[in-house]
């Protein structure tokens, strides 16, 4: 008899340590899963693109107006002018992109003002492209404050940021910059400016670089890469879902030249933006050519759920308008 209970004994405290078992598994799914769609609550920002050259500004500013809890501030336009394809005045492109998206979104609302033509350039001091884009910055950062800065997302070159820092020092406390710029190789700490946004205007990022107490946050090309849209399962997803997409659909298939698939570095900055569980963020060094200072970098994106999370939010945008 005793030999019985023993053994009920040992079976009722098994089941137990696998009721257990189960209750910390089931918790750490859920976490996982709540910190895996956790986001920013609120993000307001402006947005400074170089529209004009391709498709992936567009696909990434989609996002983000599709997005109920995104504000955009303000649209600005930047040059592209090193491209080999460069029109003769690639703002313009830039500008009229970013006007036709906007309408076609219904957010004509937003401030769209246009950027320099040129680079800042050097010539014993910084020669700046005034713009009513460097112009818009400055009066929205006097609006903000140390306490409440304003987000600046450059999706290209930097000149109509360092142009508004020339313009007005003062605002540099107010600023927080989020920046598609450079190769960075997190295992030797080593960057490379080789890079298309900083090729188009050096002289930006290094002022940009050099300046003291901006707070930065760069998304390196080389980490940036990693994420990859289709063509199949771009316009699957999108065509004939509405003006808007079919609108990004063409243009995809304009740029393309028959790619079948599209690196879309854009994107995955707004998403390191909007989801920061699905990057890895570090803080390091500038680099050596320029003023010692901290800046952070991304170093590693999940560019799987990335993905899953633009497409999640762009068809609930198309559910919802339809």
């Amino acid at each position: 008899m005793s030999f019985l209970k023993n053994i009920l004994w040992k079976i009722k405290r098994a089941i137990i340590i696998f009721l257990i078992f189960l209750l910390i598994v089931s918790v750490i799914y859920v976490v996982i899963v709540v910190r895996a769609g956790s986001r920013v609550s609120k993000f307001s920002a402006i947005i400074d693109s170089d529209a004009g050259n391709g498709v992936s500004d567009l696909l990434a500013i989609s996002r983000v107006l599709a997005d109920p809890g995104f504000e955009v501030i303000g649209l600005t336009s930047a040059q592209w002018n090193q491209h080999r394809e460069a029109a003769e005045n690639t703002v313009d492109l830039s500008q009229n992109l970013g006007d036709t998206l906007l309408k076609l979104f219904r957010r004509e609302n937003i401030p769209h003002p246009r950027g320099g033509e040129k680079m800042i350039g050097y010539f014993n001091e910084p020669i700046t492209q005034g713009s009513e884009a460097a112009e818009f910055i400055v009066k929205k950062a006097h609006e903000g404050s140390k306490d409440k800065k304003l987000n600046i997302i450059t999706l290209g070159p930097m000149t109509n940021l360092a142009t508004a820092i020339l313009m007005d020092s003062t605002i540099i406390p107010n600023l927080r910059v989020y920046s598609l710029a450079m190769d960075y190789d997190p295992k030797t700490n080593v960057w490379n400016k080789n890079e298309f946004n900083v090729r188009n205007d050096l002289d930006a990022l290094d002022l940009i670089l050099n300046t003291d107490k901006l707070e930065m946050h760069i998304m390196p090309a080389s980490i940036s890469k990693e994420l990859v849209f289709g063509e199949d399962e771009t316009v699957d997803l999108m065509k004939h879902k509405g003006v808007p997409w079919d609108f990004l659909i063409d243009r995809w298939q304009e740029k393309s030249k028959g790619g079948k698939e599209l690196i879309v570095s854009d994107v995955a900055l707004i998403e390191a933006i909007l989801k920061p569980d699905f990057v890895k963020e570090e803080q390091t060094n500038t680099p050596p050519e320029n003023r010692n200072r901290r800046v952070y970098v991304y170093t590693l994106i999940k560019k799987e759920f990335m993905k899953i999370d633009y497409w999640k939010a762009i068809k609930k945008y198309i559910s919802d308008n339809t």
